[in-house]
């Protein structure tokens, strides 16, 4: 294994360090992983992942001309990416902190096929703050590409 630290900047200013593991051979077979695996630590996306999920889930609920529920949003997510970039269960936690937040609003409907869904819609506020967090990813976006090039891992 080759291990990274990786520094997280932490809102009061305060730093802390992570060993991330990114595999370099299966030490049973021998064999070199997958070219998509030797691009990836997982650990690390997670922690990026994690600030960008709301920003998604906001600009996904504002493009749509109706309320979403979870379950759609997921599949919007997959068909804009061409894969399942993260588990369905992930975004549910978020909506709800968007909620709270008065990001989005929600309301229950009976459903045809199952039980009832919660579907989601942005609120004034909610397409205020996407304007502000676009506004953050890009300048973020553009730092970041700064240093590693912006270029795929190959």
């Amino acid at each position: 294994m080759i291990h990274n630290i990786v520094a997280l900047a932490i809102p009061n200013g305060t730093h802390l360090k992570r060993k991330t593991e990114i595999a370099e051979t299966d030490k049973n077979t021998g064999e070199e992983p997958q070219e998509d695996e030797r691009c990836r630590d997982l650990k690390f996306e997670k922690n990026v992942i994690s600030g960008m999920i709301s920003l998604v889930l906001l600009a996904i609920t504002e493009q749509s001309r109706e309320p979403l529920y979870g379950y759609r949003i997921s599949r919007e997510m997959k068909i804009k990416n061409g894969a399942a970039f993260l588990k369905q269960g992930t975004i549910y936690p978020v909506l709800r902190a968007l909620e709270r937040d008065g990001l989005l609003k929600s309301e229950i409907r009976e459903s045809e096929s199952g039980p009832a869904r919660k579907y989601y819609r942005i609120t004034e506020k909610g397409k205020e703050t996407l304007k502000i967090w676009e506004e953050s990813w890009y300048r973020i976006r553009d730092f970041v590409d700064s240093f590693v090039g912006g270029e795929p891992c190959e």
